[in-house]
């Protein structure tokens, strides 16, 4: 990291913070130093096991100081009411344990990530983002390249036979950062630069591919949705080189890994225990609502109560269930105003006329896929996964409702525009209607 941080202090104190969080939250999320002594044994959560500092911690925290300092848009203040309820939940409902102050301390970096993905949206901004382009196809490449060495090698990650873990324990991990990079970098397909616009479809192609060698199903049926979503949505503007090539791609593909996806789901339709966690989860969640366990306490406060919990050491394999059953009543209303926005902005026709259309599909994308991937897995709740889905949502939120404010604003004749000024100013080169057939 501090290789990276002196190659990026060369284009500015913005990218490069962009720069150290993206590669802290994808490629490089590596703990420094912990705050507590170690636990007896490791008990299996979506945080550390003790408080620790982290790649990701350090990036985070000064990202959110430089943008509070020289403004950032508006967006940043849902965090608000997830900082309030995170804050109550620990000071007077909580265990304040080491395992739950671990947990607290990822929930707040989560929320924090919201920030910065509000902050550092404008980098990403159709004919904008060169430089958030090259980044995401870095990071594409460094988890493709390790992925695809192990299984050309035949050599998968540790207790997943042939599946490929790449730079991660479990195969899984690479496959939601891989569905977040997609989502975040499909909308700038659609860029009227060349340039832009050829480095997002690298990005595309590369972030899918490096989800194959893990064989998830959850992760490649998520990007066949994410990918078929937009294919659907966009196909007008679709070039027919493109889609011939596409769907020679995806053929070649499916001859070579869908019979290994159906041999997974013959092998272990059921997803091994996952039924029998499903089903303690759904018999202990009324004794431990509304008040939840404390994040990352789950399976310390079930696992004398179910055998299951006890005997594999695993919550349940539902990111949404998981979540209601540590944060309780109290993560539902600090979520709430900010899934509501999520949810206008997704339905809102004006960002629709607009060019925010884009983002507004991007955003759509998103929230399906990793919520298709929450349903059958809890992983999208660990850490640094969730600090990146949060940014990439932010990031999608925060230029849809950019572009719908500007597209208004301008009709009313007022400034659509907040922070310092200068920030975010209006850019002559960047078209205000829909992105035009480029067929």
């Amino acid at each position: 990291m501090a290789v990276a941080a002196a190659i990026a202090c060369f284009i500015g104190i913005r990218d490069c913070l962009l720069f150290m969080f993206i590669l802290s939250v994808t490629v490089a999320p590596v703990q420094i130093f912990k705050l507590a002594p170690d636990v007896p044994s490791y008990i299996v959560g979506i945080a550390y096991p003790v408080p620790a500092i982290s790649t990701f911690t350090i990036t985070i925290a000064a990202s959110v100081l430089y943008l509070l300092v020289t403004g950032t848009p508006r967006s940043w203040l849902l965090a608000v009411p997830a900082y309030c309820a995170l804050g109550i939940g620990f000071l007077a409902f909580w265990d304040t344990n080491y395992q739950v102050q671990s947990g607290v301390l990822h929930a707040f970096l989560a929320i924090s990530a919201w920030i910065v993905g509000c902050g550092f949206a404008s980098r990403f901004r159709i004919d904008q983002s060169e430089f958030a382009c090259w980044l995401l196809l870095l990071v594409s490449m460094v988890l493709a390249v390790p992925s695809w060495a192990q299984w050309f090698a035949g050599t998968g990650a540790d207790d997943y036979g042939d599946r490929a873990g790449g730079l991660f324990a479990h195969p899984a991990t690479t496959g939601k950062i891989a569905v977040v990079v997609l989502c975040l970098a499909l909308p700038m397909t659609r860029s009227l630069s060349t340039r832009i616009s050829r480095l997002s479809v690298i990005t595309v192609a590369t972030a899918a591919l490096a989800v194959l060698p893990t064989l998830s199903r959850a992760n490649v049926l998520a990007v066949l949705l994410v990918l078929g979503g937009w294919w659907l949505m966009n196909a007008k503007a679709a070039r027919m080189r493109v889609l011939v090539t596409g769907a020679i791609g995806a053929s070649v593909v499916a001859y070579v890994f869908a019979p290994l996806l159906l041999s997974r789901f013959q092998r272990d339709p059921g997803g091994g225990d996952r039924p029998e966690l499903y089903a303690a989860a759904m018999r202990q969640l009324p004794n431990i609502w509304p008040i939840g366990t404390g994040p990352n306490f789950y399976v310390p406060m079930v696992s004398p109560r179910e055998p299951i919990v006890a005997a594999t050491g695993y919550p349940v394999h539902n990111a949404v269930v998981l979540f209601l059953a540590e944060t309780g009543l109290l993560g539902l209303i600090g979520v709430a105003a900010l899934a509501a926005c999520c949810g206008w902005a997704i339905i809102d026709r004006n960002i629709y006329r607009s060019q925010g259309r884009v983002y507004q599909q991007g955003l759509l994308l998103m929230l399906a896929s990793v919520l298709f991937i929450s349903w059958t897995g809890w992983g999208t709740l660990r850490q640094p996964v969730l600090e990146f889905v949060v940014f990439g949502v932010a990031v999608c939120y925060t230029n849809a409702t950019f572009y719908r404010s500007r597209s208004l604003s301008l009709d009313n004749g007022q400034s659509a525009f907040v922070g310092r000024a200068g920030y975010d100013a209006p850019d002559p080169t960047v078209v205000l209607s829909a992105p035009r057939d480029r067929r």
